[in-house]
Parts: C-alpha cells; sequence; structure tokens
C-alpha cells in the first residue's frame, strides 16, 4: 500500500492560488461586458489602467470592469483607491466608465455603466457612507456607496 502525503499549502500559495481563481473571475466578467455592448472593436488591457478599451462609431472609451459578489448582499458599492499605501483603483485608472456587474448565485443580476467623472464628482461631495478596509487581505482602501448613489446608471 503507498501512501501518498500532501504537505499543507503556506499562506503564499493560498493567497496567489485565489488571486488566479479571482482573477478568472474577473476577466469573465470582462468578456460579459464585451458581449452586452458590442462594440466594433475592442482591446483588453493587462495594466492597472483599465480593463478594456472598446470602439463604438469611432469613438474609443475604456472600461474598468469590476464584479461584486457582497454588493447584492450589502447594498453597497466598494470603490478601492489605496493600497499597500500606495494609489490604487480609481485613483490611477484611465477608463472612462466603471462597469459593475452585482453577482448574485454565479450570475450577475445587474450592470452599472457609471462614468468615472460622476464616480469623483461623488467622492467630492462626500456621498459615501465611509471609508473601509478590505480586499487583497485587508489591506485595500475603498469608499463605501449606497447603490442608491449609481441607481441612474443601472442597466435594464
Amino acid at each position: 500500500m503507498t501512501n501518498v502525503f500532501h504537505k499543507k499549502p503556506t499562506k503564499s500559495e493560498l493567497e496567489k492560488a485565489n488571486f488566479a481563481k479571482e482573477l478568472e473571475f474577473g476577466n469573465s466578467y470582462e468578456k460579459k461586458l464585451v458581449k452586452y455592448l458590442k462594440p466594433s472593436l475592442y482591446a483588453y488591457n493587462d495594466d492597472n489602467e483599465y480593463d478594456v478599451q472598446m470602439v463604438f462609431n469611432g469613438v474609443v472609451k475604456r472600461y474598468e470592469v469590476k464584479a461584486d459578489r457582497m454588493m447584492a448582499r450589502t447594498g453597497n458599492f466598494f470603490i478601492e483607491f489605496e493600497c499597500n499605501n500606495k494609489p490604487s483603483g480609481i485613483s490611477v485608472s484611465k477608463a472612462d466608465i466603471y462597469a459593475y456587474f452585482e453577482v448574485g448565485g454565479g450570475i450577475y443580476n445587474k450592470l452599472y455603466l457609471i462614468p468615472k467623472e460622476y464616480i469623483f464628482d461623488m467622492i467630492n461631495k462626500k456621498a459615501y457612507k465611509r471609508i473601509v478596509n478590505g480586499g487583497d487581505g485587508g489591506r485595500a482602501k475603498s469608499y463605501l456607496f449606497s447603490k442608491d448613489t449609481f441607481r441612474n446608471f443601472e442597466m435594464s
């Protein structure tokens, strides 16, 4: 009889595996957005500036795509602006529009297409509930907004 022993994965190994799984999940929603919007041309991007660039009638738009599993339960948008004490998320994004998929039960329930400038306007007006730590092992600082703040951008 052969015994096979597996070592317990390290915290770092678990974080890398979870990151890869989350990245695959997020990338699937980038594809869903392209399918939903049906641009004439599109290209995916792998840096922190934006996720997808699309062309509609000769006009280029850049999208940041988020698939949020917590939104359906909490009723909140989580908009990151800092991670590891460095600007991140909306602070460094070159996207024109934030596409937020509200995900529940493994499928998306709602899609919000929010101009980044509108989000900045709401940040400047301090329309967020509060600033919270979360994501990336609690290292990310984010604005927590009520879904109602962006209800006019919900797609049907």
